[in-house]
């Protein structure tokens, strides 16, 4: 299955074969440890099923890529989506590339080119699909490592979070059904909304939880009916009294 000899030019050609009846690989060493070596290591490494065929990475990632394309089972719209963006990122750049051939630092490149001219988000995405499937041609074992690990993204914008002003806490409350408005505005009066200012929304309102029926500082009694079933045993203590506790 595998064999050293001595080739006249003075270099040590190690052939082998990956299983029986299969093409006979080689390859030239200067020294014939090195070649013993060479063998040594690749068949441990078809015996735990780890080799991979150095030929194998000569298939293009446009090739390979259109059939794992093929193979996956998604739904129309991912379809639609996954062929576009093979189409319009991926392909131009790497299509013609051998998969062996492709590095981390030219992957890296890429990213950071489809970062100027796409979203944090899609770019994300697109690299995804390009990981996918770079990750199944190391399992279908054309490729030793996938050059899409350890990649860079770019950093997505966080969107900012804006507390409601006090007008928009009264407008809430002021839509809000009676016998709810006293529960809302208890809660926009001891919950802090990072502006400080929610109390204010609460300004000359009194709560009390004494009565089964809520009782505003306004001059008017608002809540006509029963506090809700939940809130009934918290008697005379507040919400604030209660978490304390």
């Amino acid at each position: 299955m595998a064999s050293i000899d001595k080739r006249p030019s003075g270099k040590w050609r190690a052939r082998y074969r990956v299983h029986a009846g299969g093409p006979q690989r080689s390859k030239h060493f200067d020294r014939k440890t090195d070649a013993e070596r060479f063998l040594t290591r690749v068949q441990g490494q078809v015996l735990d099923g780890s080799y991979v065929d150095p030929s194998a990475g000569q298939v293009s990632f446009g090739e390979y890529a259109e059939s794992w394309r093929k193979a996956q089972v998604h739904r129309r719209s991912t379809v639609v989506q996954v062929d576009a963006y093979l189409r319009n990122h991926m392909l131009p750049t790497f299509g013609d590339r051998p998969l062996a051939s492709i590095r981390p630092s030219e992957v890296q490149a890429w990213v950071r080119g489809r970062s100027d001219v796409l979203a944090a988000t899609t770019v994300e995405t697109v690299f995804r699909i390009f990981s996918t499937i770079l990750s199944d041609a190391v399992r279908d074992r054309l490729i030793i490592h996938s050059p899409a690990r350890n990649i860079r993204l770019p950093r997505k914008a966080k969107s900012a979070i804006v507390p409601p002003t006090v007008d928009q806490v009264e407008a809430v409350i002021a839509e809000m059904p009676d016998r709810y408005q006293a529960l809302l505005c208890e809660q926009a009066s001891t919950r802090d909304l990072k502006t400080n200012r929610s109390p204010e929304a609460c300004r000359g309102v009194g709560f009390s939880f004494k009565s089964p029926t809520s009782t505003l500082g306004r001059g008017r009694r608002f809540g006509a009916g029963p506090l809700p079933p939940h809130q009934r045993h918290l008697g005379g203590k507040s919400q604030a009294d209660t978490r304390m506790r």
